[in-house]
């Protein structure tokens, strides 16, 4: 599988399973031993495919300003038809008041989906990037904690 198209969490959930995996030191079984050359490829992979999970939430974030354009045009054009027919088949006045509360409930309905999906997107996005951050996190302090056992370890 191309690096660049891998999900974080996965790779993330491979360094764990190495971790779970590895075997403890000598002395301490809270200490383990892991390639460096395999850590760090780990941590590539995941640096290159961090800027793509950033990418698809920022395509997601702005994709609801075109749902919701689509659906504003939507409405317009739904209301624009209810009108021109209303206009062409009746005259009366109760039938088209009839039809433009119902153009308008479609266009309010319609803006009110739009905004829903804007928000569902947003809250994606947000999501995201806090799931993102947080394993960030997870992996900074299973790095610092190597690296503080590298140099407590003495040869």
């Amino acid at each position: 599988m191309e690096v660049a198209s891998k999900d974080v969490f996965k790779l993330i959930q491979e360094l764990e399973e190495v971790i779970d995996s590895s075997s403890t030191g000598v002395f301490s079984s809270r200490k383990i031993s892991i390639e460096k050359d395999f850590l760090m490829e780990k941590l590539n992979d995941i640096k290159i495919a961090l800027p793509n999970q950033f990418k698809h939430a920022d395509y997601v974030y702005k994709e609801k300003d075109k749902i919701l354009d689509d659906a504003k045009a939507e409405a317009e054009d739904i209301l624009e038809k209810t009108r021109e027919y209303a206009k062409q088949k009746v005259s009366e006045h109760e039938i088209t008041l009839i039809a433009e509360e119902n153009a308008k409930r479609l266009e309010e309905e319609s803006i009110a989906k739009a905004e829903e999906l804007k928000e569902g997107a947003r809250s994606y996005a947000v999501e995201m990037l806090k799931k993102v951050n947080s394993n960030i996190e997870k992996l900074n302090n299973i790095i610092s904690n190597n690296i503080k056992e590298l140099e407590e370890y003495d040869l």
